[in-house]
């Protein structure tokens, strides 16, 4: 009966690390495929395409009101987005 035991107990341990792993795996590829997604759909819709050439300073990017280089105030208005950001 302790050879049953001692056997049992790498075997559980063992499982549960395949079962771990199998898990964390999946996780990683359903967010790989949901950014790979995300990123299609915004390259596809040619939004970001216009901010290109001003990436040097945020302070010239349409929407965008400054005070001495800092932003303080976004207007995104006529952009096609919805939603709130919560602080």
């Amino acid at each position: 009966m302790k050879s049953y035991s001692y056997t049992c107990i790498p075997t559980f341990f063992l499982l549960s690390v395949i079962v771990t792993t199998s898990a964390i795996t999946r996780e990683k590829n359903d967010d790989s495929q949901w950014l790979a997604t995300e990123a299609k759909a915004l390259r596809e819709t040619g939004w970001w395409s216009n901010y290109k050439k001003r990436v040097g300073n945020h302070c010239m990017w349409p929407g965008i009101r400054c005070n001495a280089g800092s932003v303080v105030d976004i207007d995104l208005g006529g952009h096609g987005l919805n939603g709130g950001i919560t602080p």
